[in-house]
């Protein structure tokens, strides 16, 4: 008796020991304390209980049958959540249990607890650890009924040994996170297998092994026991069964169609073809674009604490990696979907399966930048008027113009760099008499003449030859709007920004009769229609002249060094006009209008525009 009394209590010293939160589950002692009205209290143990009380009988001979009688005999204190007979016909049944209900040891002694707790002493939120070493997560409501899951609680015992808290159903055990992402279906195998698990590794734990001899050599022998450790554990234990946590978890097909958008956002926005992509179905997806977007999904598809449906379908939501989650845009638009309505329930959090996935723009586009030099390329009059407007332009002065040197430290750069992988070697240079590569822009010199207003309007344009160019498509959702222009003798002017209406055809139309059609007279009517209320001011009085941030693209813009090589002073993103919005639909591809009017000046020679995508381009 004296060794089991030890031994109990170093039990229940390591119980103590293994939460720091204790004394924040449970009031005072779980084998002392005064008894609830609630309760009844017999002057019996927990065997003669359920030998005496045959209503429970059919509970008893599972307990008896998958070998829990030795905890119920042993000389310590249990808690036991029994059902009637009824309830465990109804859990025979119901098909709740995988195998059959008397061989279902995990099930059965999920319904036990050590030490015994009296439902005074249960607070909301407690969590026990039942004999299969899975929790039992407690609720109280404000009426004061007590929960075990979702179990309630109809009836109650106090022996001699023990508490007998008699539920309205039989329990199904619970299983945290991770061992709950490791049983996912193969339905699930992407998100299981290519994103969660990927980095899971088995590691020998000699804490937690046995020593059991000595070799010849001395190394100790251990009877081995091995733990997975995952980088997720790092900063979220999702493993853990003392933290709460929540999971949107997605299935194949739900991956694949997010995989779909992405591939096509990327084909919208100009991206290359993938070398040898892992899919063929998405040939603009290589290995990194698929990596970032596991990265993404695993990341922002878990959350510190067990969300409600209510919070899990916030507008937005930040995960336990500080990762957007956007359920709705500020239109009220769905973005995300996920299903609320059929949580499962873990001993460490919940699972909400998810609908619709989409990975934001703002994680697959770092930025949108093209030069303005390609509509020196176009040939035909009509295509040169859907692409830009041009109002004080000196007759045949349109044109690319080459102009100050690259300065050495881009060449320094090298060729090989992220930048001219991008835009190709001498895509946006040409090469001076002396063999020096310069910058080219687009040179529009002002009619002294006209009496319009010195205006170029022009829509985003991608260069698909030497000669050729096409609209350059910008998914929906807010962007810093960047300009570059060369610096010397440039004006002082306003910037505009609107979304262009696109026809049938897919590109911008002519609409004399729209409201907003343009602000110049009828006969040099040459702009497209757009959508909303057209034009919108982001910028005023900018003076193109100042050579920082303005001049080209070497100064300014937060330096981005996959872009630039790590030097700071060129192919960054330019000089910031303001905030734009790039009306359309979630996910939708618009063509968008650019409009610069000079109010001082003689000549505009810009040199590139850049979008860099807000936070809330989701």
């Amino acid at each position: 008796m004296k060794k089991t009394a030890f031994i109990l209590s170093l039990v229940v010293c390591a119980l103590w020991a293994c939460n720091d939160n204790w004394d924040d589950y449970y009031n005072g002692s779980s084998s002392t304390g005064s008894v609830d009205t609630a309760t009844t209290v017999l002057d019996c143990s927990l065997i003669e209980f359920f030998q005496t009380h045959d209503e429970y009988a059919e509970f008893y001979k599972l307990l008896q049958d998958v070998g829990a009688m030795s905890s119920l005999e042993a000389d310590q204190e249990l808690t036991v959540w029994a059902v009637d007979n009824q309830g465990v016909q109804t859990a025979m049944t119901d098909g709740s249990s995988l195998v059959d209900l008397n061989l279902d040891t995990t099930r059965v002694l999920y319904h036990v607890n050590y030490l015994s707790f009296n439902r005074n002493q249960f607070k909301d939120g407690a969590r026990l650890k039942t004999l299969n070493g899975i929790y039992i997560q407690i609720a109280v409501d404000e009426q004061g009924e007590i929960y075990a899951n979702d179990a309630k609680v109809v009836k109650t015992y106090r022996m001699n040994n023990g508490v007998v808290h008699v539920i309205d159903h039989m329990m199904s055990a619970r299983m945290n996170l991770y061992a709950y992402i490791e049983q996912l279906s193969d339905e699930y195998s992407m998100y299981r297998d290519s994103i969660i698990l990927k980095a899971s590794v088995k590691q020998f734990s000699p804490e937690s092994s046995t020593p059991i001899g000595v070799d010849m050599t001395g190394n100790t022998i251990y009877d081995s026991v091995f733990v997975i450790y995952n980088p997720l554990f790092d900063t979220v234990r999702i493993n853990s069964e003392f933290q709460q946590f929540t999971c949107f978890v997605p299935s194949d097909e739900v991956i694949r169609d997010c995989y779909r958008k992405m591939n096509e956002t990327c084909q919208a926005i100009g991206r290359q073809l993938a070398e040898n992509p892992p899919y063929s179905e998405y040939p603009y997806l290589g290995s990194a674009e698929l990596s970032l977007a596991n990265e993404w999904i695993k990341r922002a598809s878990i959350y510190n604490g067990t969300l409600s449906a209510e919070e899990a379908s916030q507008a937005d939501i930040y995960s336990a990696y500080n990762k957007q989650w956007k359920n709705t845009d500020k239109d009220g638009n769905a973005v995300q979907v996920i299903d609320t309505e059929n949580p499962v329930e873990l001993s460490n959090g919940r699972v909400y399966m998810i609908q619709d996935l989409k990975i934001p723009n703002n994680v697959i586009i770092t930025r949108l930048k093209q030069f303005l030099y390609h509509y020196g390329k176009i040939a035909s009059a009509d295509t040169t008027n859907l692409y830009f407007c041009i109002r004080g332009e000196v007759p045949d002065g349109l044109g690319p113009s080459r102009q100050d040197e690259v300065p050495s430290l881009v060449v320094q750069a090298g060729y090989d760099s992220p930048a001219w992988a991008e835009h190709g070697p001498y895509s946006h240079f040409e090469e001076n008499d002396e063999g020096n590569p310069c910058y080219v822009v687009l040179h529009i010199p002002k009619d002294e003449e006209s009496t319009d207003p010195f205006t170029l309007s022009f829509t985003p344009l991608n260069p698909t030859g030497m000669s050729s160019v096409q609209q350059y498509l910008i998914p929906a959702g807010e962007y810093n709007l960047h300009l570059g222009n060369q610096a010397s003798g440039a004006g002082v002017g306003n910037v505009y920004f609107a979304t262009a209406e696109l026809g049938e055809n897919g590109y911008p139309y002519f609409d004399p009769n729209d409201p907003y059609f343009a602000t110049a007279p009828a006969s040099n009517d040459c702009d497209v229609a757009l959508k909303g209320v057209g034009y919108t001011l982001v910028g005023s009085n900018i003076n193109f002249s100042l050579a920082s941030p303005w001049n080209y693209d070497r100064r300014g813009g937060g330096g981005m060094a996959q872009y630039s090589s790590g030097n700071s002073r060129w192919n960054e993103n330019g000089g910031l006009v303001g905030p734009v919005t790039v009306e359309g639909e979630p996910g939708t591809m618009q063509s968008v209008r650019i409009k610069i009017v000079l109010t001082s000046g003689t000549r505009m020679r810009f040199f590139h525009w850049c979008l860099v995508p807000t936070e809330n381009n989701y």
